[in-house]
């Protein structure tokens, strides 16, 4: 189940608001004595975190946890830190100790080896606060008491995404749902790259900026292009990935300004941005680059003008 981008609701004691974690969406599946991690995309990701392995000890068969995998740097959340590890398979021991991954559960789907999606959100979150207790390398999602507004105060003084908001009465279903809201106090959402444009002075042999877009009903719209908060490792694996092709994947490049040509590329990396604001048929602004989406899928990448 997935959030959609929207404005804080009313705060009439029909919605729970917790803290948007900045970090990656994972499964964890418990079943014969075995615990079997995934990702969103349904990708096997269980040797790529062995620190979450001793949850195993805590969970009865036939639970199935949602949350999200995070690594802390200086007391918050970094997903530009989750790097070093969303796209490492078997971690060594330093990639362990300098990016601790933790993990932050926030709902249950299988309960006591029954499916429990259909039962309401508030019960499912009682049913999650018998099961889980916090450990060493995991821990629940914090409910706020207070009106949605109070937490977003929060998220934002403290510079943090932002927060999620979910109805108490909400069913967990697959795909987007209104009945989960995220709002974010600077807008971030997940773009499929489709061309790069060299950079100038140090970086004139290399990536200066990615041309980005979403999926739209008439194939991909383009939302101009980013540099910034591109490092030099973000350039390395960005062009071993990239696949050149003749021509534009956007059917609306010309949104892409600037004296410098772009090579085109396949639509099939997703990246998470950030920008300021967004008019539809022009490019962002002030946009910034936050990391690959390891699991991100092209055609899911949408956002609400």
């Amino acid at each position: 189940m997935k959030a959609v981008v929207d404005v804080l609701p009313r705060d009439d004691g029909t919605w729970s608001t917790e803290l948007k974690w900045d970090g990656m969406r994972l499964m964890m599946h418990m079943a014969d004595g075995e615990l079997i991690m995934r990702s969103a995309s349904g990708r096997d990701t269980t040797k790529a975190f062995p620190e979450l392995l001793q949850l195993a000890d805590h969970l009865p068969d036939g639970t199935v946890l949602d949350g999200e995998a995070i690594v802390m740097v200086d007391g918050e959340p970094s997903f530009r830190a989750l790097q070093h590890r969303i796209h490492v398979d078997r971690p060594s021991s330093k990639h362990l100790s300098e990016y601790p991954v933790k993990f932050v559960v926030f709902d249950v789907l299988w309960f006591g080896g029954h499916d429990i999606t259909s039962l309401p959100f508030s019960r499912r979150r009682d049913a999650l606060e018998q099961t889980v207790d916090t450990g060493p390398s995991w821990l629940v999602s914090i409910l706020s008491q207070g009106a949605p507004q109070d937490l977003f105060d929060v998220a934002a003084a403290r510079g943090l995404e932002g927060v999620v908001c979910k109805r108490l009465d909400s069913p967990y279903v697959q795909g987007r749902s209104a009945h989960w809201r995220k709002i974010k106090v600077r807008p971030r959402t997940d773009m499929v790259i489709g061309g790069w444009s060299l950079g100038s002075g140090a970086l004139s042999k290399t990536i200066g900026s990615l041309v980005v877009g979403i999926a739209h009903p008439d194939g991909y719209l383009c939302a101009g292009s980013v540099g910034s908060g591109l490092t030099d490792a973000d350039r390395k694996f960005l062009r071993s990935r990239f696949i050149e092709r003749e021509s534009s994947p956007f059917f609306n490049s010309e949104v892409v300004t600037g004296p410098d040509p772009v090579v085109w590329v396949e639509p099939e990396i997703v990246a998470e941005i950030g920008f300021a604001r967004w008019d539809e048929g022009m490019p962002l602004w002030q946009p910034t680059f936050h990391g690959i989406r390891a699991d991100g899928d092209p055609s899911g990448t949408q956002y609400r003008l």
